[in-house]
C-alpha cells in the first residue's frame, strides 16, 4: 500500500499526509472516471487539438486536506447538504426542461425547487472548503478568515 501523499492541509495549515477531496463531492456526482485537463489545454481540445491529460479513475479532485479536516466536513454534513441542494436542482431540471432531460413544463425558464429541511450555511462552507482545497495553501494562509468560516461554525 502506497503512502499518502504529504503536504499543507487547506484547511488547517498543518503539514502531514494528505487525503483525496472530491471536488465536487462524490455524492454530488463527481464519481465517474474523467479526463482532466488544463485550463489551457482544455480550451485547445476544444478547437480540436490533441492535448494531454491526467486520467483521474475516481473523480475529480486533489490530495488537499488532513484526515481530521475531511472527517471534521463530513461530519458536519457539509458534503451531504451540498449533494442533497445538486439532486434538488437535477431533479427540478428533470421536471422543467423535457426536450433535454425528464418531462414537465414546455418552457425552461420555469424553474420550481422545493427547497425543505436545507442549510444554506453548510452549502456556503463545503462550497469554501472546495475553494480552499482547490488553491495552494497561500489562499487560506491570505484569507483565514475563509478557513475560520468553515472551521468554526460561530462565524459568519
Amino acid at each position: 500500500m502506497s503512502a499518502k501523499p504529504e503536504g499543507t492541509c487547506r484547511l488547517c495549515a498543518k503539514d502531514g499526509p494528505l487525503t483525496f477531496e472530491h471536488i465536487p463531492p462524490r455524492s454530488a456526482g463527481n464519481s465517474d472516471p474523467l479526463k482532466g485537463y488544463s485550463l489551457g489545454a482544455a480550451y485547445r481540445q476544444a478547437a480540436g487539438n490533441r492535448e494531454r491529460y491526467v486520467s483521474e479513475q475516481k473523480g475529480a479532485g486533489r490530495h488537499s486536506l488532513c484526515a481530521a479536516c475531511n472527517t471534521l466536513c463530513s461530519a458536519r454534513r457539509y458534503v451531504a447538504e451540498m449533494a442533497k441542494w445538486v439532486t434538488i436542482f437535477n431533479d427540478a431540471i428533470d421536471a422543467s426542461l423535457p426536450g433535454l432531460r425528464g418531462r414537465g413544463s414546455d418552457d425552461p425558464a420555469m424553474f420550481t425547487l422545493g427547497l425543505e429541511n436545507v442549510y444554506p450555511g453548510r452549502l456556503a462552507r463545503q462550497m469554501v472548503v472546495q475553494l480552499l482545497a482547490i488553491n495552494e495553501p497561500l489562499l487560506g494562509d491570505d484569507h483565514q478568515h475563509l478557513r475560520d468560516f468553515v472551521i468554526d461554525e460561530s462565524v459568519h
